[in-house]
């Protein structure tokens, strides 16, 4: 059996790039790049694949396994806007997306969970996402 987990990562990276965001002026959007480990002083907004969970989902014929991803969206931006923006964004490139794996095929692809939050330095928000990507090799 294939592992899966390095292909669903990459495809879900792929399908997040060249998102952008609200930026402070109207009209002028920035762009939200997608790290799998920021680098240090990375400037606001950004999208980190934050964590992977995968359970096996095997059949009679086919193994399987369902991953559930998590991404934490990074703003500075005053307010939720930019936030629940880059999480729109997200849900329209991947919930019921077909996304295309270096190895085996992804069969379902869909946003389970948005959370937002405000951090304690009252200045940064966080956005919570759950994408659940059930796969087969």
């Amino acid at each position: 059996m294939a592992d899966l987990t390095w292909a669903v990562q990459k495809a879900v990276h792929g399908a997040l790039a060249g998102i952008t965001a609200p930026g402070r002026e109207e009209g002028a959007p920035v762009a939200c790049p997608t790290y799998d480990h920021q680098p240090e002083n990375a400037p606001f907004p950004f999208i980190v694949l934050s964590g992977q969970n995968v359970v096996p989902d095997d059949t009679l014929d086919a193994d399987g396994s369902i991953h559930t991803l998590y991404l934490s969206i990074w703003s500075q931006y005053r307010g939720q806007r930019q936030v629940l923006a880059i999480m729109a964004s997200i849900a329209d490139r991947l919930h019921n997306a077909r996304l295309l794996l270096d190895v085996g095929c992804a069969l379902s692809c869909r946003v389970r969970n948005r959370l937002t939050s405000r951090e304690p330095d009252d200045i940064t928000y966080q956005g919570a996402m759950t994408i659940q990507i059930i796969a087969s090799s």
